[in-house]
């Protein structure tokens, strides 16, 4: 009779087991590691959609950030129909135009020519009309531009939280119109849709006072 105690194949299988389940959370620590260091390096951009704070050295002494004539737009980052970064602040300097809309929105439908022909008239003067699309799929909002030739960038509002960051109390919509002024002050705002001989003339005074 052998003197050697009885072998357990179970023993080396369970180390193994251990080593491996070691190996494999060494291994998925060292790639997030990698993740956050080139987050941290900007290498991906910003992580953060909807309404951001606005930046420090863009807060003007004494003026609140709200959805309200003389207060500082709410800044905020959204993708573009295109697949582009779009930061509001990034336009500081240029007068604004913000239109929130949606395809299924008929107020929407008769509006948005007014806008491209604004867009159309004043682009020199560095005007730019936004169309934020409210919580609609991409196809939805690509089909919307195309008809009509939108010519003016469109952030993809995909889950309201800039919508509803620019409600004020009364506000009804879509649309829903912000004019902006180099400052980043709202200097005028549309509750529904507004005539295009309004569109017309507030696009070229808010323009030519940009100018000045």
């Amino acid at each position: 009779m052998s003197e050697h105690p009885p072998e357990h194949p179970n023993r080396p299988r369970e180390y193994h087991g251990a080593r491996t389940l070691l190996a494999g959370c060494a291994v998925v620590a060292i790639i997030a590691l990698i993740l956050w260091l080139a987050f941290l390096r900007g290498g991906g951009g910003s992580a953060q959609t909807g309404v951001v704070p606005l930046p420090p050295d863009l807060q003007a002494a004494g003026l609140a950030v709200a959805p309200r004539i003389g207060a500082l737009a709410p800044d905020f980052e959204l993708e573009t129909l295109e697949g582009e970064r779009f930061r509001l602040s990034d336009l500081r300097g240029r007068p604004l135009l913000i239109n929130f809309w949606a395809s299924w929105c008929t107020p929407c439908r008769r509006e948005v020519p007014a806008l491209i022909r604004a867009q159309r008239a004043h682009a020199e003067a560095g005007l730019l009309v936004i169309g934020v699309n409210i919580e609609e799929p991409r196809s939805a909002a690509q089909t919307f531009a195309d008809q009509f030739g939108v010519n003016f960038p469109v952030p993809m509002d995909s889950d309201g939280s800039v919508y509803r960051a620019y409600g004020t109390e009364g506000m009804v919509g879509p649309p829903r119109s912000f004019f902006i002024d180099p400052d980043g002050i709202i200097t005028r705002i549309y509750a529904g849709q507004a005539p295009d001989e309004q569109i017309a003339r507030d696009a070229a005074a808010h323009a030519a006072a940009s100018t000045r």
